[in-house]
């Protein structure tokens, strides 16, 4: 996923994989940027990476 504007940017990469029948896992990567005074450029320093793990029953 992709966002811009005037006041800066921001970008997802994220994948979903089913490992079996109940688990599921799904790593990230979400990046902020722009100008330090604008609405998104104030992220810029807390780009984030997760990782979610999840079972169903």
């Amino acid at each position: 996923m992709y966002f811009t504007s005037n006041e800066g940017s921001a970008c997802e990469i994220f994948a979903e994989y089913k490992i079996g029948d109940n688990w599921q896992i799904a790593p990230g990567h979400m990046t902020f940027s722009g100008p330090e005074n604008s609405r998104l450029g104030q992220f810029s320093h807390n780009d984030m990476a997760y990782l979610r793990l999840r079972y169903s029953f």
